[in-house]
């Protein structure tokens, strides 16, 4: 056992001194070449990357113009209200016990108080975190109904804007299925909505009786954010 353990010391001390005699490292986004979970190779050897889900890395500011808009790339956790960031920053730090639990977010508020910069901000966590995610606009999801995803495949769903889609059985039906699939392998469903929660589950009675059961709510109250800025 001893000889194992001098084995693996010595190995370790290699890697060590080899790293050590690298002197130069180079910026982003030439990391971004060989980048592997924020992890890039130099001479053969892995080292970490300090600015990996940060809103200056290149393949997570990919990540959010691609799926949710370029708008969102100077969201920051000192924009959401106090009492929505208070709960929001728990949820953060404890993420690992979220996804053991199954546990996700209920984000309700009107127009533009600020509900997917918090999704956002999520992803940056869990992104740097390594948990397997997916996000859609209620549109897009609608969507997906027709791309057979196993939606049981990844730790992180997110719908954003559910309730502003067109309410027909179809859409019920699979909005209800997916919710209740998650919800029985104990996955995080994260949603952001307009309606308050009567409206949700008058509109979804199974689909919400699930998800006000496990997950955490998140309530803004704010101006639009938006008509703030026009108003400026």
């Amino acid at each position: 056992m001893d000889e194992i353990k001098n084995i693996i010391n010595e190995i370790m001390d290699d890697i060590r001194k080899k790293r050590e005699s690298i002197k130069e490292i180079p910026g982003i986004p030439e990391r971004c070449i060989n980048c592997f979970d924020g992890e890039f190779l130099i001479q053969n050897l892995p080292f970490t990357c300090e600015f990996f889900s940060e809103f200056s890395c290149p393949i997570f500011k990919e990540e959010i113009k691609e799926n949710i808009g370029k708008i969102f790339l100077n969201t920051s956790i000192d924009k959401v209200e106090e009492s929505a960031r208070a709960i929001l920053l728990s949820y953060l730090s404890n993420i690992k016990k979220m996804v053991r639990e199954g546990r996700g977010l209920n984000i309700l508020g009107p127009i533009g108080v600020g509900k997917t910069s918090i999704i956002v901000l999520i992803i940056q966590k869990i992104f740097k975190e390594r948990y397997s995610f997916r996000y859609f606009h209620i549109k897009s999801f609608l969507d997906s109904q027709i791309e057979n995803i196993n939606f049981n495949s990844f730790s992180f769903l997110f719908i954003d804007d559910l309730g502003s889609e067109y309410l027909n059985e179809k859409n019920s039906s699979f909005i209800n299925y997916v919710i209740d699939l998650r919800y029985r392998f104990m996955l995080p469903t994260i949603i952001t909505s307009n309606l308050s929660e009567r409206d949700l589950r008058g509109r979804y009675p199974r689909a919400m009786d699930r998800l006000f059961n496990r997950n955490i709510k998140i309530n803004l109250e704010g101006a639009s954010r938006r008509s703030r800025i026009k108003n400026d």
